[in-house]
């Protein structure tokens, strides 16, 4: 009887439930994944009015009051603003509002991949989301460069959905030589889920995370061992 034959079957089958484990850890993470939907949205004909804002400046001469994208998301309507008097950047009517970083004229400048949720500060006033407000451009609002993003949400009481608008901004020192294009944009369409800039669909809590863990993870530790 050869001894090596039980421990060669043991190893195999080990290896076999290793396997299933990081499969099982894998599997999770993809269907709590697939709880969240992003919803891209159209810039060249965003909103019922079907206004292409997808130019430099969005299509907007500098001097002229402002454009309207009706029904922007659900409840809520985009306005952009592009003269020296109002000011330059976007504002949100009804039930869409941009994040902010506090004061005047502070829209939250988004890394991609970062995440935009509930723990950041929405604005409740015109100028809070303005690139440049008439008057200043504060350091914290200024040039947001390739692959930056506002955040923003919508709904209303407890129940938000939460998006993104990529943007470029380029602060020249003189309002009517800086630029700004919106490049893309998109929301989460689960309701207070969040949503990563950029568009990568967040796990939903640490459920995900825990479960690969848990499976793949401590397989590939027992492996570890046992080498």
């Amino acid at each position: 009887m050869n001894p090596a034959v039980p421990a060669a079957k043991a190893f195999a089958s080990k290896s076999i439930l290793r396997a299933a484990c990081v499969t099982a850890g894998v599997v999770m993470v993809i269907a709590l994944r697939a709880d969240a939907a992003i919803v891209n949205i159209n810039l060249a004909s965003a909103g019922s009015g079907s206004t292409n804002i997808t130019g430099a400046n969005a299509g907007m001469t500098f001097g002229q009051s402002k454009v309207t994208v009706s029904s922007f998301v659900t409840g809520g309507d985009l306005d952009i603003f592009y003269n020296s008097t109002t000011g330059i950047g976007l504002d949100g009517d009804g039930n869409l509002r941009f994040a902010i970083t506090g004061g005047t004229s502070s829209p939250r400048n988004y890394a991609s991949g970062a995440t935009i949720d509930s723990t950041a500060s929405y604005s409740g006033t015109d100028t809070q989301t303005f690139f440049y407000n008439g008057v200043s451009t504060p350091s914290n609002a200024a040039d947001f460069g390739a692959n930056r993003f506002m955040g923003f949400r919508f709904g209303s009481g407890v129940n938000y959905n939460y998006g993104y608008i990529e943007v470029l901004w380029t602060w020249t020192g003189t309002p009517s030589t800086s630029t700004f294009q919106l490049l893309s944009a998109a929301y989460e369409s689960t309701v207070n889920q969040s949503i990563v800039a950029g568009g990568a669909t967040p796990i939903p809590g640490a459920g995900g995370l825990m479960v690969l863990l848990a499976l793949g993870g401590g397989a590939f530790r027992r492996r570890g061992r046992s080498a």
